[in-house]
């Protein structure tokens, strides 16, 4: 029981290691595209940015989904917020 536990908790990477400096080299407009997204409720919105992150940077992706698996969307604002650059 309690294997199948630890062996689910791994399987996402710690969303707590996941810093604004971890999302700097996603496109601005990606980042806005998903506060917009948080600010509307549109989950499913969000979650289809979120796989749009993964070409770009794997474990910000998952890191993104981990939170918003878990409904930790303060966080991910916070995060969003810090997060992306100008350069597209």
């Amino acid at each position: 029981m309690y294997e199948e536990e630890s062996a689910g908790a791994q399987k996402h990477p710690k969303a707590k290691d996941l810093a604004p400096e971890d999302l700097a080299a996603l496109p601005r407009d990606m980042v806005q595209a998903m506060l917009e997204a948080l600010a509307e409720g549109d989950i499913t919105r969000l979650l289809e940015l979120i796989r749009q992150v993964e070409p770009l940077d794997r474990d910000a992706a998952q890191g993104l989904k981990a939170l918003a698996d878990r409904y930790d969307y303060s966080t991910l604002e916070k995060l969003l917020g810090k997060g992306g650059n100008d350069n597209e």
